[in-house]
């Protein structure tokens, strides 16, 4: 990518200049764009961002005032080396990720424990996981506990051996988006 090294009095230029949008970047950088056309129709994916985008501005703006979430918000931005707003906005875009459900110290026993590593870009709020027999009945269903950096998730029925299930752990966040996955699982 081509860069612009831009004279002392054009360096904090900004706006649209013929085709083209300057922007102010990071670091004091500037960016430059082609312009939308203002008649152009936005596409659905492009409309479907700018809901979205308008959605996480409104939390944001809630969030950083908010008395409980706003120092936290605060505090970690300035870890990160950012500003609480745009760490919050990023927060709402992106969703929490299951990356894993570890079912080695389950054995359909009530009291066995089930891992979930679950990871998002401001904190996992909670985990709930679900056990489900092959017809997609909920064999069991609760909240996970936070425990060293991992959630663990207690049995709570017992299940037969040899019955094939599906391990289900849904992680939420600050936002309130959640996101999944699952396991297939023949309890030994």
């Amino acid at each position: 990518m081509p860069k612009l090294e831009m004279d002392p009095p054009y360096r904090h230029v900004r706006g649209r200049i013929g085709g083209l949008v300057y922007m102010r970047g990071r670091n004091g950088t500037t960016n430059i764009a082609r312009a939308r056309r203002a008649d152009a129709p936005l596409s659905p994916a492009q409309q479907a961002f700018r809901e979205q985008f308008i959605a996480a501005a409104a939390y944001a703006k809630a969030a950083i005032v908010d008395p409980v979430l706003g120092p936290r918000y605060a505090a970690a931005a300035e870890a990160a080396g950012q500003q609480p707003y745009p760490l919050a906005v990023a927060d709402f875009l992106k969703k929490p990720v299951v990356e894993a459900i570890d079912p080695s110290a389950y054995h359909g026993v009530i009291g066995d424990v089930i891992a979930v590593r679950a990871v998002d870009d401001f904190e996992v709020t909670g985990v709930a996981v679900a056990i489900r027999d092959g017809t997609d009945t909920v064999l069991e269903q609760g909240a996970a506990v936070l425990v060293n950096g991992q959630w663990h998730y207690t049995a709570t029925t017992a299940i037969a051996a040899g019955t094939a299930v599906t391990i289900a752990a849904m992680a939420s966040d600050q936002p309130g988006h959640t996101g999944s996955r699952e396991r297939p699982l023949v309890v030994a």
